[in-house]
């Protein structure tokens, strides 16, 4: 209930000053985003079973409209993190951030379920898909053909793992991926594998199937400070930011504004430490 009206009461707040300061919201911004959302409740059918008039919803996105605006203005002045101020976030927090054991892997996979180029679903026997997977794997092993050459011609992935020579990714976009990530089959078809050594077929829980060339092993241990963890810690200390400035101005506002508890016939402003009971001594 608290958080709720805190945040009932920071957006009348917003809007209060949004109108206070003559702040508009773009005519065909607003026009744009009406059309769409008319649309939206015409398809659902809720113009007709509910209450919701056009007029509802003029109004009500005027008001988000607003509040998005003035929120944007709110956090415009806000400073992006500097490098020093993300040195020193990782410094402090370095038992935070670890990596797990981690591998490069690369992988070919041959489906049982494929859409052909007029977007119609074939289904492929499963033993013709174990055994084109088989073949592949002997390109490999045992043919010499490289491993990249047997993903773009062979495998079913998407066209661009295929073209990433079948190197599997993790989110962030880097070539080691952590094992505890993979999915269990193919966390246990690397287990055990030599550098550059390619496992037997397996079976994919998703269907059809694969297998994988272990191009390197990383042991577990502290994350360096690389372009991806550069940007999650820059994220971590922006949003600090913003709470920072959210909380400064609504205190601000508040003291500024009345905002009173009735009790019985006596009025009074709320305290500060109803909002933040946590900053309460």
């Amino acid at each position: 209930f608290r958080d709720e009206l805190k945040r009932a009461i920071r957006e009348k707040l917003l809007l209060q000053e949004a109108r206070r300061e003559g702040l508009r919201v773009e005519q065909q911004a607003f026009e744009r985003r009406l059309e769409r959302l008319v649309e939206e409740y015409r398809k659902q059918g809720m113009l007709v079973r509910s209450a919701v008039t056009l007029e509802t919803l003029q109004r009500d996105l005027q008001e988000r409209m607003l509040l998005e605006d003035s929120e944007a203005r709110l956090f415009s002045m806000l400073d992006r993190p500097r490098r020093p101020d993300v040195q020193r976030y990782y410094e402090a927090h370095r038992a935070e951030f670890r990596r797990g054991a981690s591998a490069k892997l690369r992988r070919v996979f041959l489906a049982v379920r494929k859409t052909d180029a007029l977007g119609r679903e074939v289904f492929v026997p499963d033993a013709q898909a174990r055994a084109k997977a088989a073949e592949a794997r002997r390109l490999v092993a045992d043919g010499g053909m490289p491993f990249e050459d047997v993903a773009w011609r062979h495998s079913d992935d998407p066209e661009s793992l295929r073209a990433d020579a079948g190197l599997l990714r993790p989110a962030d976009g880097g070539e080691f991926v952590e094992l505890d990530a993979l999915q269990p089959e193919v966390r246990q078809a690397a287990r055990g594998l030599k550098e550059n050594e390619v496992s037997a077929v397996f079976a994919c829980a998703s269907g059809g199937y694969a297998f994988v060339q272990l191009l390197e092993r990383r042991a577990p241990g502290p994350r360096p400070l690389d372009e991806a963890l550069y940007r999650e810690i820059e994220q971590r200390l922006l949003q600090e930011a913003v709470r920072h400035k959210e909380d400064e101005w609504l205190r601000k506002a508040l003291r500024e504004n009345l905002v009173v508890l009735v009790e019985g016939a006596e009025e009074r402003k709320l305290p500060e430490s109803f909002f933040w009971p946590e900053k309460k001594r």
